[in-house]
């Protein structure tokens, strides 16, 4: 069955709205947006006017000339006041017989299980093991046995957080909306199965914050959050060189390198001249400010992942993604401060796109939602509607008693959609699954 799925990336620096169609898992994007973030600093919403207007702006834009009915919208929030949760519970087979029921069952009791701050909400619960008589298993759908249990890791975020986003949506005339960790969504516009199963991580280094997450098999290894980005270099500048931000801005995007020795050029190829600064910069000054701020930040991940002891499953190595990825040098940097762990510096969308240049490196998270609602062949979830992802061809499969699916909440009718310019995007998810 076909469905329209909307999804929305809140960032520090950019919102990101993406509509894709969904044809049995035979995607197809049919457009994108991203417009500046207003009202959130540092992952932290600071004023809610200005984030819905900047919303809206997003929403709109990419719903322009495409106005047709969404059936789904998810939406990545930042990890920055989310908690990670373990809990189990085991429950008895009725009919010998695992079916979606009885799985639902034993996420529902995990959940109630779990000691869930009350200031906090579920929005993802990941199994990492299912148990059936004693015998571990990823999948217990349609196994047989007398008893099942599970370990999970529950991903909540503050009811406040939530409780503001999904009144925006509202405001918009969405509902049901459905929400999943920037981080997590990311893993699946980044990675492929066969990655997750031998054990990876992702650093998404962003404007204002840089996010991690590790994962290996069903189990959610690590994530964590950190206030630091890009946008700590376009200070550093300002402060460091005496020059204003707009200057410093341009120095980090034009001459930001951690490569060049520019103690071996001549002195008339390594210094230039900005309006907010009489005296000529040395761009070797330039390259000491920012190699100091990304090699503190890239050592705060590396001792973070030592930390929490996942380092050795991490078998495919580290994916380093977001805006900063594109720092000339960082993947060098990354080798040394990892000490041997696989680096590779990698974006959703490898080659050129047809989006007015839109920087592909600010989309992983929105095309990771999607994914991470249309294909779950490899895991089982509740989501923060606590309803349980499956896999639907394993599910149809099953003649077993099952739960029937609820209807959305609210559905809205739109006007038709336009065809002008879907062609040129609708091959876009499909060039990107082939990356994989």
């Amino acid at each position: 069955m076909k469905e329209t799925i909307l999804a929305v990336d809140m960032g520090s620096s950019n919102i990101t709205s993406v509509i894709a169609t969904n044809n049995n898992k035979q995607v197809d994007i049919i457009n994108i947006s991203s417009t500046q973030s207003l009202g959130i600093k540092k992952g932290t919403i600071v004023d809610i006017e200005d984030l819905f207007l900047a919303l809206k702006n997003s929403v709109e834009t990419v719903k322009k000339d495409n106005s047709i009915e969404i059936n789904k919208t998810v939406v990545s929030l930042c990890g920055k006041d989310s908690l990670n949760i373990k809990s189990s519970g085991k429950i008895n087979i009725p009919d010998r017989l695992v079916t979606n029921r009885e799985i639902n069952q034993l996420l529902q009791i995990c959940m109630y299980n779990a000691s869930i701050p009350y200031d906090y909400e579920m929005i993802q619960l990941i199994p990492k093991l299912f148990i059936i008589d004693g015998v571990q298993t990823v999948n217990p759908l349609s196994q047989a046995g007398n008893n099942l249990e599970v370990y999970v890791n529950i991903i909540v975020v503050k009811k406040n957080l939530l409780a503001n986003v999904k009144n925006m949506f509202q405001r918009l005339d969405i509902f049901n909306v459905n929400f999943v960790l920037k981080s997590y969504s990311s893993l699946f516009s980044l990675t492929n199965l066969k990655q997750r199963m031998r054990g990876i991580a992702v650093l998404d280094l962003g404007s204002q914050t840089s996010e991690i997450i590790a994962i290996k098999g069903a189990t959610f290894l690590f994530n964590d959050f950190i206030a630091i980005g890009s946008q700590n270099i376009t200070n550093d500048l300002v402060m460091m060189l005496n020059i204003s931000s707009s200057d410093a801005e341009n120095i980090k995007l034009q001459y930001s390198n951690l490569l060049t020795n520019y103690n071996e050029l001549d002195n008339k190829d390594c210094t230039l001249k900005v309006e907010s600064n009489i005296d000529s910069i040395n761009l070797s000054n330039i390259q000491t400010i920012v190699h100091a701020r990304v090699e503190e930040l890239l050592v705060i991940l590396k001792n973070k992942l030592k930390n929490s002891g996942c380092i050795s499953d991490l078998e495919e190595g580290i994916i380093i993604t977001g805006g900063l990825s594109k720092l000339k040098g960082i993947k060098e940097l990354a080798n040394k401060i990892f000490e041997g762990i696989p680096i590779v510096i990698q974006n959703p969308i490898e080659d050129k796109n047809s989006f007015n240049d839109l920087d592909e490196s600010i989309i992983s998270s929105s095309i990771g939602s999607i994914n991470y609602i249309v294909n779950f062949d490899d895991r089982i979830e509740l989501d923060s509607n606590k309803s349980l992802l499956i896999n639907r061809s394993i599910q149809n499969n099953n003649n077993q008693q099952q739960e029937k699916p609820k209807p959305p909440k609210e559905e809205m009718i739109l006007t038709p959609l336009q065809p002008k310019g879907v062609s040129k995007l609708k091959d876009l998810y499909k060039r990107f699954v082939e990356i994989f």
